[in-house]
């Protein structure tokens, strides 16, 4: 019979924190969020500036994201 594989802690670290993410993850499903929602209100908090002009009725995406392109200024990409 061959032996067990040795212990990882990496391999554990990620098992625990995948059986940890999927708890959290079902935590949240009754609220109506998932772990990107959840994250994203202390991530717009935590960027200064980042909420400005962001009121209701406020159109947002892709496009109205990024800052208007400027023909002599860097290239945005």
């Amino acid at each position: 019979m061959s032996e067990p594989p040795p212990f990882s802690p990496t391999v554990t670290l990620l098992t625990v924190g995948r059986v940890w993410e999927a708890a959290f993850a079902e935590g949240l499903k009754p609220l109506g969020l998932t772990t990107r929602k959840y994250g994203l209100p202390g991530h717009v908090r935590g960027v200064p500036g980042i909420s400005s002009g962001l009121g209701p009725g406020a159109v947002t995406g892709p496009r109205t994201a990024m800052p208007p392109h400027r023909p002599d200024g860097p290239a945005h990409g």
